[in-house]
């Protein structure tokens, strides 16, 4: 009888171990997969984005008449709060070859331009955006890279900077999304069409 009781107790309690590391693998599954920043309306985020590009055209064309916009760059939140993000919209002058017109705006629409030399941020290769292949926003991009590898290299380095930068450009001189996963000692890119919401490989290869 004694005997039957020991048993009886042995099983329930890995029956209650089990059922403990079954929840906390649940718990982090969820943590891993659910990402507020990407989880919201991707219809108003894309109607904020315009609404910043519009005010970023008119500073520029302050800058130089000419300007025009050739990239959109920002950081993903570390909070992944959409409240605390803070968009950058790049643009170039055939008056000023040399830098760049910056016009970072966050979501209480604080505003910050700056003049920047182009080999200082994002280089000298960038050219106009031809806004009529923007078709896919940059919500529906980054679900698209986390689902992709991305979520794995966070699982891997819970301290990864997720950079997105839209910009037309080599390979092919399309418009490209190109999200980076950035830990302190490795990072992954990946490259995604602006028009199609495809994956590609830095050869403008379609990644299968």
């Amino acid at each position: 009888m004694k005997n039957s009781l020991k048993i009886m107790a042995l099983i329930i309690l890995l029956i209650t171990a089990s059922g403990c590391s079954l929840t906390k693998k649940s718990s982090t599954e969820t943590s891993a997969t659910t990402n507020a920043f990407t989880d919201q309306n991707s219809a108003t985020a894309m109607t904020t984005t315009q609404a910043n590009l519009a005010k970023a055209k008119v500073a520029a064309a302050s800058w130089h008449p000419d300007a025009t916009w050739v990239a959109l760059n920002f950081n993903v939140p570390a909070d992944l709060n959409p409240k605390s993000l803070s968009q950058t919209f790049v643009f170039g002058s055939g008056s000023d070859t040399n830098n760049w017109f910056t016009y970072s705006i966050d979501t209480s629409e604080k505003f910050v331009r700056a003049v920047i030399p182009k080999s200082d941020f994002l280089g000298i290769d960038l050219q106009p955006i031809a806004e009529t292949y923007w078709k896919t926003n940059y919500i529906s991009a980054l679900q698209t890279a986390y689902a992709n590898g991305g979520n794995a290299f966070i699982a891997k380095s819970p301290e990864t900077q997720v950079t997105l930068t839209l910009s037309q450009n080599p390979p092919k001189n399309w418009l490209w999304y190109l999200i980076t996963f950035q830990a302190a000692n490795d990072a992954q890119k990946i490259r995604i069409s602006a028009n199609d919401g495809k994956i590609y490989d830095d050869q403008g290869n379609l990644s299968k």
